[in-house]
């Protein structure tokens, strides 16, 4: 082949783009493997509150200011490295979840208003109705609290056992629960009347990570279902149409163990954090409505999972957690320059 039809040859070829450089990097500590394990930003998109520590702690949580691009404060108030983070509506509150099940209630300058009893080993998730009425948290057990007083509704506190995640509806008036043996189910707020959302016979299959779409109807559950060896589990997120009825048919199912997950403001994009042991860690883009692939981009090397992701409230912006490295913040309008 001459040298001139090489040249047309690469011509034509379209362009590799360039890998994305983040355009910020958050660390957490000064010393040692400190992971950032979960991040949220606040509503007025100012602030990108990350949690995490080391493995035995103590916890630490970050304010940082996205403009100025450095910390405002940071705080070690956690005996152990904290796991979950949620930010009020108003903007005015945040919530944490740690080892010994502590859950911490901070003000916007980092001043712990209340030290709640999470009831578990550890609490792996806390979340804000929409509404800001209710906080809750699991860990052993669900428990939903009044904002206005901290105090259990007695309604749905350790009523329920569930795994480690809740999330409201956008609406307040439910909350989706996982449960064991392959159960969803779906919890009226405050009242507490249960209705299983969806029940599988398949053995052994668990639920994780419930997470609604911005507009209400769509919900994105992670599931995973023992394999035969060598794979220990066979990893899936699947995507539901879902209404105040409870779930109607599954849209799609995208195959890979996914813990990090956000749907764009807009709700068309659901970005997924890879948590593979096998190749390098990856964050993949899906469109909502097609079920295809969109983009995709490495956050880490090999044997790292990408715990949490959280995406800015005027989608320009996503912030990325990954075991044992700091938390970074990328440019997603550079990313998707085509999908946006």
């Amino acid at each position: 082949m001459t040298g001139a039809l090489i040249a047309l040859l690469a011509a034509a070829a379209p362009p590799v783009p360039p890998a994305p450089v983040p355009l910020h990097t958050i660390r957490l500590g000064t010393s040692g493997r400190v992971s950032a394990e979960c991040a949220a930003f606040t509503p007025d998109g100012k602030t990108l509150v990350v949690g995490g520590g080391a493995f035995m702690g103590p916890g630490q949580l970050l304010y940082w200011d996205v403009a100025a691009g450095r910390p405002a404060h940071t705080h070690s108030d956690h005996t152990l490295a904290v796991k979950c983070v949620a930010v009020s509506p108003d903007g005015k509150r945040v919530a944490t979840g740690g080892g010994y099940g502590e859950v911490k209630v901070w003000d916007r300058d980092g001043r712990v208003v209340a030290h709640l009893d999470g009831h578990a080993e550890y609490t792996y998730s806390v979340a804000f109705s929409p509404d800001g009425r209710y906080l809750a948290h699991t860990g052993s057990h669900l428990v939903v609290r009044d904002t206005a007083t901290f105090e259990p509704l007695p309604g749905l506190t350790g009523a329920v056992p569930t795994g480690p995640a809740v999330a409201f509806s956008p609406d307040s008036k439910s909350a989706v629960v996982t449960f064991p043996y392959g159960k969803l189910r779906l919890l009226s707020v405050p009242g507490g009347k249960q209705d299983v959302l969806h029940q599988t016979a398949t053995p052994g299959l668990i639920h994780t990570r419930p997470q609604y779409a911005p507009d209400g109807k769509t919900l994105a559950v992670g599931t995973y279902v023992p394999a035969p060896p060598p794979r220990p589990y066979v990893y899936t997120t699947d995507l539901w149409e879902v209404s105040a009825d409870g779930l109607g048919r599954k849209r799609c199912v995208f195959p890979g163990h996914h813990l990090g997950r956000a749907f764009t403001p807009d709700g068309k994009y659901l970005l997924l954090g890879e948590a593979s042991l096998e190749r390098k860690n990856r964050v993949l883009v899906r469109d909502v409505a097609s079920g295809r692939p969109v983009a995709a981009w490495e956050v880490s090397g090999p044997g790292e999972c990408v715990r949490c992701i959280a995406v800015s409230p005027n989608g320009k912006l996503a912030a990325t957690c990954v075991d044992g490295h700091p938390a970074r913040v990328w440019d997603l309008e550079k990313i998707l320059p085509r999908a946006r």
